[in-house]
């Protein structure tokens, strides 16, 4: 077995659990955020948005015909910033 199967092989079984783990966390914590008066640490959402995205990304680009990995990838990438910019106050939407 090569070192690119091997590797190929532990991305495929982390996102696997990585995707929807974190598309499920990003959707209760904005629905939480929404609709209770939660308060999360701040950079939270953000930060597993930005990196659960990161290594969705890398793991679309490592094995060829993953559609699945750019889409939730995006999403997570997208979200992320989204909070960023909130927890930073640049955008200045209070739930």
């Amino acid at each position: 077995m090569s070192i690119k199967d091997l590797v190929t092989k532990i991305i495929l079984r982390i996102s696997v659990v990585l995707l929807p783990l974190s598309v499920g966390f990003i959707a209760v914590a904005v629905t939480l955020l929404m609709l209770l008066k939660l308060e999360l640490p701040r950079f939270t959402v953000a930060t597993v948005g930005i990196l659960s995205g990161a290594f969705l990304w890398y793991a679309g680009f490592a094995m060829l015909k993953r559609v699945r990995f750019f889409f939730s990838a995006t999403f997570l990438f997208l979200t992320g910033v989204l909070f960023l910019l909130i927890d930073l106050g640049v955008c200045p939407v209070r739930f």
